[in-house]
């Protein structure tokens, strides 16, 4: 039965399905894109907080102790007037003239020999962590700065340390807490973000520890941090954690560090944040779409070429075929597939243009000789098949005339996967054997390992159902062994049940529903069935020349008949349980005609292959 439903050219199935698989890849690769920019752009906002941080830090640092070098160089210069005196009270002027908190006198040896406090008279700088650093001032360097810390002998008090190599040997230090600290070094907080800015609206900004803004862009000095929206702590703030909120009325992403008596703060407004981002989605967005477009039209252009056009042109050719010029030669030669489609189809093709042209000149001669054939293109026990133990199998096929529409096949379309097939063609005679043919080669054109059975046969149908004039259609069980595992999977096209015989046991019909015919309708759907065979077990396939086979009386041998004769026949080997049902079924019919073509296939699996 032809479709009555306009059939759809594989050119453009092929084009929207490709159109709607590279769609798909794009949004999920825009997708993709939006998460992994997004995640990137935070990092790099995270980077570019920490870095101005950093940098203000160091900016700060170098100012303070450059500044303190200086002092130093001041100290050292009223040391070496003639009219100074080393003693206590000559140190505490210089204490109160410089503004620092004590000054310690070393000598060579590391030991403080004059001091503005008396209690450290004798210390060994080298016996102290913090004090240790500075022993390199008697040897090597001129002058040494150490960072904000606890002092060696009271972790509760820190102090800021510098030193200087004195000329006669030693060196002296002078130390200033954090008020003096912060109070010698205002100036620099007060002036150190003023003009430092992050992208194009980010800022710096420096306050006290009491959150009272130093400097900073944008922002009004003397101002309470915390009127801007950001809490201040000092154990998060040594945590440098990247946070998010709303800072003088604007979202923002933002971070802050403790130094040294001083909030360091870097924000950055979430509106330049997402503009960046935006700018790399919408970069990589192009990007990403040139590349699929560029892969949509290549692969589209190469699946035309290389399978849809030769499908078309293998069909063109077929259609005339099946109209009866049997001049044309398929010639598509593209690839391995499809050479070897054309090679059958040729072969076919100039076996039946030979059958026609000794046709016109012998009848039964040669519709005998075109019977021989028909048989020659079914397959045979091949010499491999008998060196393998894990099955048994054979067929037979008899014709009602010279030539019949029944055919049978089996090959592996993997190393353990065996396709077993039986079908039978509307009609009889020339017609039915030339789409005998047809079905057989196009079946065996989609028999590939990436289809599943279903796959197969509904692929086949499509084909079987274009140009098919003659309205013809096969009824077809095809199944698929694995040989390591039993298991078959089968698709029903309205032929007649087959029986499976499980070991110790009886032959019983499979029951399944069977699906439409092929070539009868392009859009049937076929289901895959499944059937577990184990060691022993036997599948009887036959077309319903068996079963409708008719006697004198016009009674019909039946299934039933079928079932029993096979259930007395069910230990012998395949060849011969065929031979037995043959025998079976002539003697049952007796002088009456062959009136259809009988068709058997038997397969007994003997274990799972190794």
């Amino acid at each position: 039965m032809k479709s009555v439903r306009k059939n759809k050219k594989i050119s453009t199935m092929v084009l929207w399905g490709l159109l709607a698989c590279i769609a798909t890849a794009y949004v999920i690769t825009s997708v993709l894109t939006i998460v992994v920019e997004s995640k990137k752009t935070e990092q790099d906002a995270k980077r570019e907080l920490i870095w101005n941080i950093q940098d203000v830090r160091k900016d700060l640092d170098d100012q303070v102790n450059a500044d303190m070098v200086m002092t130093l160089h001041k100290i050292r210069e009223a040391m070496e007037e003639k009219s100074f005196v080393y003693d206590m009270e000559r140190l505490n002027t210089l204490v109160k003239t410089f503004d620092v908190t004590e000054i310690h006198m070393i000598d060579s040896a590391g030991i403080i020999y004059l001091t503005t406090y008396p209690d450290f008279i004798g210390f060994d700088m080298s016996s102290g962590e913090q004090s240790a650093q500075f022993m390199c001032l008697i040897d090597s360097l001129e002058t040494f700065v150490q960072e904000f810390r606890p002092i060696s002998y009271d972790s509760t008090i820190w102090r800021k340390y510098a030193g200087i190599h004195m000329p006669q040997g030693g060196f002296f230090q002078v130390g200033f807490d954090k008020t003096q600290f912060q109070k010698n070094n205002v100036h620099f907080a007060e002036a150190i973000a003023n003009n430092r800015h992050i992208g194009e609206n980010g800022y710096v900004l420096v306050s006290d520890e009491n959150g009272i803004i130093l400097s900073g862009k944008n922002v009004v000095k003397g101002r309470n941090i915390r009127e801007y929206g950001l809490p201040l702590n000092k154990e998060l703030a040594r945590q440098m954690k990247m946070s998010k909120g709303e800072i003088n009325g604007e979202s923002a992403i933002w971070m802050y560090s403790y130094i040294d008596g001083y909030f360091v703060v870097a924000v950055i407004p979430e509106s330049q944040v997402n503009a960046e981002r935006d700018l790399a989605i919408r970069i990589s967005g192009v990007n990403v779409l040139f590349i699929f477009v560029f892969l949509f039209i290549t692969i589209f252009l190469m699946l035309k070429r290389f399978v849809v056009d030769n499908v078309l042109k293998i069909n063109r050719k077929l259609g005339e075929i099946s109209k009866g010029n049997l001049d044309v030669s398929v010639d598509v030669y593209q690839n391995l597939e499809f050479s070897s489609l054309s090679d059958d189809i040729n072969m076919t093709v100039d076996t039946l243009k030979k059958y026609i042209k000794d046709a016109e000149h012998r009848n039964e001669a040669e519709l005998e000789f075109a019977k021989i054939i028909q048989k020659s293109s079914l397959p045979v026990i091949p010499e491999f098949f008998a060196g393998l133990k894990i099955f048994d199998i054979y067929a037979t096929m008899n014709a009602a005339k010279e030539v019949g529409g029944d055919f049978y096949d089996f090959y592996f379309i993997e190393k353990n996967r065996l396709l077993l097939l039986i079908a039978d063609v509307s009609g009889k005679g020339i017609p039915a054997a030339m789409f005998m043919m047809k079905a057989k080669s196009t079946i065996k054109s989609f028999a590939k390992p990436s289809y599943s059975v279903d796959s197969i046969i509904s692929h086949a149908n499509k084909s079987l159902c274009e140009n098919n004039e003659a309205e013809m259609f096969v009824t077809n069980w095809t199944g698929i062994v694995d040989l390591s595992t039993g298991i078959v999977e089968y698709a029903n096209a309205g032929h007649n049940p087959p029986l499976v015989c499980h070991a110790n046991g009886n032959f019983e019909y499979v029951k399944s529903k069977p699906d439409f015919v092929l070539a009868g309708m392009e859009t049937s759907r076929y289901a895959k069935n499944t059937l577990q065979l184990e060691k022993g077990d036997v599948l009887f396939l036959y077309t319903d020349g068996v079963t409708e086979a008719m006697n004198e009386a016009e009674e019909l041998y039946g299934e039933k008949r079928l079932q029993e004769v096979l259930n007395t026949a069910k230990c012998k080997s395949m060849e011969e349980m065929c031979q037995v049902v043959r025998e079976d079924i002539a003697t049952f019919v007796g002088s009456a005609s062959q009136s259809d073509d009988i068709t058997m296939l038997a397969f007994r699996f003997e274990g799972a292959k190794g």
